[in-house]
Formats: C-alpha cells, structure tokens, sequence
C-alpha cells in the first residue's frame, strides 16, 4: 500500500503539458467564430477564456456560456498530453 499526504491535480503546465489541447480548442473556436487563429493564440495563453473571447467577438450574445462550454470541451478532451519531466523541476 502506498501512503501519501497529499495530490497535486494542476493541468497548467505543472504535471502536464496541455498547450496542443488548449490550441486546438482556441482554433476551434476561431474557424467556428470568423477570427483569426494566430492572432487569438497571441493573446488567449494564461487569461480567462472569457475576456479572450471578449477582445476577438465582443458582440457575440451569451459569452459567458460560451466561454464555459470552451472550458468543457478542452476539459473532455481525451487526446494524451506529455507529462513535464520532474527533472526540469
């Protein structure tokens, strides 16, 4: 049996690299929405998926819905993700 103290779940670059996810979901949204993909991803790296989608689509109704079903989506997505080594710890 193995005793532990505590667990760490973190998905923002502690345990594991999400970045190719959280890409594909923001292009996603950008084909979906009319906005350009590379300018979006120049901005959308560490901010609320929210105020993102505020500065490209302002007029869009119901951006709080939206902004939650982006969480969802890059949260269900089940494509494998790269642990961070803990040498680089």
């Amino acid at each position: 049996m193995i005793r532990v103290a505590a667990v760490l779940f973190d998905l923002d670059g502690t345990l594991v690299d999400s970045t190719a996810v959280v890409e594909r979901m923001w292009r996603e949204w950008a084909a979906a929405y009319g906005v350009n993909a590379e300018l979006l991803l120049g901005v959308s790296h560490g901010r609320p998926a929210i105020d993102t989608m505020r500065q490209f689509r302002p007029e869009l109704p119901n951006l709080a819905e939206l902004a939650e079903a982006h969480l969802r989506a890059e949260e269900e997505d089940t494509s494998p993700v790269p642990a961070i080594g803990l040498a680089s710890w």
